[in-house]
């Protein structure tokens, strides 16, 4: 059985804990928006810091065959915030709301074939941002996709995620297990 986990860098996770306590001003990209999808960067920005999550092309061998599972990570953010705010490609909802915690969604997924596990993946795919009347997520489309899925709500029990488990491509000969955590880091 082979087990792939890829799980945000330490310090990126420190980067997200310290949002907690921090005004929140926007969240958006320098690149496009289409409905509720942005392309990277996700950019979420507080009053005084910005973290900038992009999505990385990974190909393995899962299962017994080549796979395109992507990668979440911080980047740069560099003038990305600027582009992104002369574009009008930012979102000020809550804006001005205390962070009151942050949450790294985590995905997992479990091939089975004749009864035994073949692969498990345990991916970080985005952040759950709570302000204080509203929660904000930033959830990676799928876990091969290469753009954010961007959902709120008034809590963390009303959000829609995006289906990772229908976007995967189904096999007769095997059958998948899906579960989706968030894990709190700050």
């Amino acid at each position: 059985m082979v087990e792939l986990t890829y799980f945000m860098a330490p310090g990126t996770l420190d980067h997200l804990a310290q949002l907690v306590g921090r005004r929140w001003e926007c969240m958006g990209t320098a690149g496009m928006v289409i409905d509720n999808l942005i392309t990277c960067p996700a950019l979420i920005v507080t009053s005084d810091t910005t973290i900038a999550l992009s999505i990385l092309d990974n190909e393995v061998l899962a299962g017994g065959e080549y796979r395109t599972l992507t990668l979440t990570e911080e980047i740069e953010p560099g003038a990305s915030v600027d582009a992104a705010k002369q574009q009008g490609l930012v979102f000020f909802d809550g804006k001005g709301e205390q962070v009151v915690s942050v949450s790294v969604i985590r995905e997992e997924l479990r091939e089975i074939a004749e009864g035994r596990e073949t692969f498990r993946l345990l991916s970080d795919s985005g952040v759950v941002i709570a302000l204080e009347s509203m929660v904000i997520a930033i959830q990676r489309r799928g876990v091969d996709g290469f753009d954010f899925v961007v959902n709120r709500a008034s809590s963390a029990t009303e959000l829609e995620f995006y289906p990772t488990d229908l976007d995967w491509p189904t096999n007769l000969g095997f059958t998948y297990e899906y579960a989706r955590h968030l894990i709190n880091v700050g």
